[in-house]
């Protein structure tokens, strides 16, 4: 599931930059409880204020994972997108698998540690309350599309998709 809005300007790139919820989360988390298919036996979160707020307003006990923190946008958190530049979005959209972003990470990375975070997981029914990037991360591993199919997936705000992962699924990347 991703986090609700977060109350940061949209033309503002944050991926590990710690935003907190829009106010709005506060009436959206009864209606997002009430759309889950409850129970779940584990829920996980990112260590990030706007998922811990929500997992908090849920009233769900959870677990904190460093794995499932956002993809780290290094030198480009909090700068706006204007100010990255055209040439900069340009090369991230032309590999989005290997760009590495200015002192942060790339999508592989991403991929990396949400894929070590999956092999961890039992058999059981879990909740994540994360991000866009570590659902498209998800949905590359799991379901095995094309890095250009992962990274166009659209979640929405306090969205959640499901995921069935396979007991003999390895999530395990050489890169």
């Amino acid at each position: 599931m991703r986090h609700t809005e977060p109350l940061v300007d949209p033309n503002i790139c944050y991926g590990r930059l710690d935003v907190d919820l829009d106010i709005s989360f506060l009436q959206q988390g009864p209606k997002i409880l009430e759309s889950l298919p409850l129970p779940f036996d584990r829920v996980f979160t990112s260590p990030l204020k706007r998922c811990i707020r929500l997992a908090d307003t849920l009233k769900l006990p959870y677990i904190i994972d460093a794995r499932i923190l956002e993809l780290d946008f290094g030198e480009w958190e909090g700068l706006s997108w204007a100010e990255i530049g055209e040439n900069q979005i340009d090369a991230w959209a032309a590999d989005p698998y290997n760009f590495t972003f200015p002192k942060g990470e790339n999508f592989a990375s991403l991929c990396s540690r949400v894929g070590a975070f999956l092999n961890d997981l039992t058999d059981d029914k879990t909740l994540l309350i994360s991000h866009a990037g570590v659902i498209k991360a998800i949905h590359y591993l799991v379901n095995n599309v094309s890095i250009n199919d992962a990274t166009i997936l659209k979640t929405n705000y306090g969205e959640y998709r499901y995921f069935a992962i396979e007991p003999d699924q390895n999530f395990i990347l050489d890169i």
